[in-house]
């Protein structure tokens, strides 16, 4: 094969592409242009990313996907290119590229390109509002008839606790702007109407309650777009954990709630049975008893045929017959109990 020498560098090489060797012919023709900057908006308190008026970005390896998506819009690609990758390193961008710019060379090969973006800083949408504690939103979160107990509470806080864990990666509007505890229940205020309905969502698996949702106008922005408050109102039930409540004329004790049914242990014979949660099982269901309001008292002998409570309070022992054999089983010496009363019966209470 005859031997040239290049026109521009001087090398002697076998191939000459378009007149010059592989290595000038490179220089000359590089795989990519960059067309325009590239231009990001920093968020100065969570440090996500925007590109270009899109959606905020919170994970690097995502930016860099969406700037590789969006790359035709600020470089022009030349040749032949096989594989692009990016990645942003220490306030560098680079663009990695592997082909060849024309047929003619030997073999594909890599560059790496350093494209040109300029950074402008300012507050995303999520941290503005949670910093200038905008309340979009507010998740009200009631019980009918009573207040909150300590164990719905801690469910409650539970939830935000979870939620609120995710601010990092998904922004500062997940933290609730306000927490407030009454005495009747509990107003967490958000940034974000969208976050306070996924709050609802993650509570309605641990909680049964009625929704009911708002939405209140309350201002104009300065583009003339209406601002609106939405206020989403939760309802549990009147009845909770260890309260004695009234289905169909019979009594039962409230053993718990959950999310999708209520468990209940009949009163007569002991036995657990469950109703599912629903308006229209609710309606039959009607709270009879607080546990607040039930007499506590300690089983001191159980013989079979009558058990002995002994009441704290003043020392007096009941006697209380045996009409079931699951009770007599159920009350041992030493058990705590409570003592429901009706129409001068006395009934026994497993403590839920």
């Amino acid at each position: 094969m005859a031997r040239v020498v290049c026109p521009s560098c001087g090398m002697v090489t076998d191939v000459l592409v378009e007149g010059l060797c592989p290595d000038c012919f490179r220089a000359l023709h590089p795989l990519v242009v960059q067309k325009r900057e590239i231009k990001l908006e920093e968020c100065r308190v969570c440090g996500a990313f925007r590109l270009g008026g899109s959606r905020w970005i919170r994970n690097l390896e995502e930016l860099e996907r969406e700037v590789l998506r969006k790359l035709s819009s600020f470089v022009e690609v030349k040749g032949g290119v096989q594989e692009l990758s990016l990645s942003l390193e220490r306030g560098v961008l680079k663009l990695k590229v592997l082909g060849k710019a024309h047929e003619a060379l030997p073999g594909n090969y890599v560059e790496v390109h350093e494209l040109r973006f300029k950074i402008s800083r300012t507050i995303c949408d999520s941290c503005l509002g949670y910093v200038s504690k905008r309340k979009t939103a507010i998740v009200q979160v009631r019980a009918k008839g009573r207040m909150l107990t300590q164990d719905e509470i801690a469910v409650i806080k539970n939830a935000l606790s979870t939620l609120s864990s995710l601010s990092a990666s998904k922004g500062l509007d997940y933290m609730p702007v306000e927490v407030k505890e009454e005495p009747f229940g509990m107003d967490i205020y958000f940034s974000s109407s969208t976050v306070a309905s996924e709050f609802v969502r993650r509570l309605s698996g641990k909680l049964y309650f009625d929704v009911l949702e708002t939405s209140k106008l309350i201002g104009v922005t300065s583009s003339g777009r209406e601002k609106h408050r939405l206020t989403i109102r939760l309802l549990l039930p009147s009845f909770k954990r260890g309260d004695i409540v009234d289905i169909e004329g019979k009594l039962y004790l409230v053993d718990s709630v959950i999310s999708g049914k209520i468990i209940v242990r009949d009163l007569e014979t002991f036995e657990k049975g469950s109703l599912p949660l629903s308006r229209l099982n609710l309606n039959n269901v009607r709270a009879y008893a607080s546990r607040e309001n039930l007499e506590e008292g300690v089983v001191v002998s159980n013989d079979g045929a009558s058990i002995y409570v002994m009441l704290p309070s003043s020392g007096d022992v009941l006697e209380v017959s045996v009409k079931h054999g699951k009770q007599a089983a159920m009350f041992t010496p030493g058990s705590k109990v409570s003592i429901l009363r009706k129409a001068g019966e006395i009934i026994l209470v497993p403590r839920a």
